[in-house]
């Protein structure tokens, strides 16, 4: 399921709550940043590489990761930017930054998301939050703490 949560400003932030079938949506081609809200315990580590591999080939350029195994997914996903280029290799100019919020609310995450993530050329506009497993009290927490830091100035 996939649902644009809000426009503010400049700013796109749209939610996807990942089942295996359909894949997280891209922004055409456009950097974006990844909030993986992780709230699933029985996770493939298969399926984990091929969803940071999907995100990495989609242009994600920021990823940062909370809830369950957020250290792991931090870390499946700088082997999917490693592993993105034959030669383990790849350039600058597509590199991915990571980071995980485990002992964080995810009032700071929306505030790390919307005001740490631009680095070198990259100034974000595109946010995609991927919602593993299936806690729909947990996304409406999410899509509060989202549209109150992306409301403020």
């Amino acid at each position: 399921m996939t649902r644009e949560l809000t426009r503010c400003g400049d700013n796109r932030i749209v939610i996807h709550r990942y089942q295996q079938s359909a894949s997280p949506p891209s922004f055409e081609s456009q950097p974006f940043v990844c909030i993986l809200i992780s709230a699933d315990r029985a996770r493939d580590q298969r399926e984990n590489e091929a969803i940071c591999d999907l995100l990495v080939a989609n242009n994600c350029r920021y990823f940062l990761s909370w809830g369950v195994d957020a250290e792991d997914w931090h870390d499946t996903m700088d082997y999917a930017y490693l592993g993105s280029d034959p030669n383990y290799a790849p350039p600058n100019s597509r590199h991915v930054m990571t980071s995980w919020h485990n002992d964080e609310t995810l009032s700071d995450v929306a505030f790390f998301a919307k005001n740490c993530t631009n680095f070198d050329q990259h100034e974000f506009h595109n946010f995609l939050v991927l919602i593993i497993g299936d806690d729909e009290q947990l996304e409406q927490e999410v899509e509060a703490a989202l549209v109150s830091e992306f409301a403020t100035k």
